[in-house]
């Protein structure tokens, strides 16, 4: 079972600076942000629980650690999955951002370049070209 099966099967759901959220609004969270809640700031929750049920103890309890453990496991993949999915988007949109760029600075320069040619024509070329049109 993969962990949004899994997540939406036990309806897990995450501690946040502005209450708690499903699986699904997740993704519409910040990876940073210092005003609201945002994945970073739920991951590192997820994380500390994680560690708190995972806690060694050499007297066994009434409690079964294992069941929290694996629900602190899951809702820590599923946010750093999220989290990679994320940061692999914004990287996509930056790497995009910069081919439009370089592709306006090429296209300027082209346009100089073709206009730098035209300047350089002679009176007879000119009216040469001007003829063929």
């Amino acid at each position: 079972m993969n962990i949004f099966e899994y997540a939406s099967r036990n309806k897990l759901i995450f501690a946040s600076a502005v209450g708690f959220l499903t699986t699904e609004q997740l993704w519409d969270l910040p990876l940073t942000s210092s005003k609201s809640a945002n994945l970073n700031d739920i991951a590192i929750a997820c994380n500390t629980a994680l560690q708190e049920a995972t806690k060694t103890s050499f007297v066994p309890t009434a409690n079964s650690n294992a069941k929290d453990a694996k629900e602190h496991l899951a809702k820590l993949d599923v946010v750093r999955h999220i989290i990679s999915v994320k940061v692999d988007e914004a990287s996509v949109r930056q790497a995009s951002k910069a081919k439009a760029v370089r592709k306006t600075k090429l296209i300027e320069t082209l346009d100089r370049k073709n206009n730098e040619a035209m300047d350089n024509l002679s009176r007879e070329e000119i009216l040469a070209e001007i003829e063929a049109l």
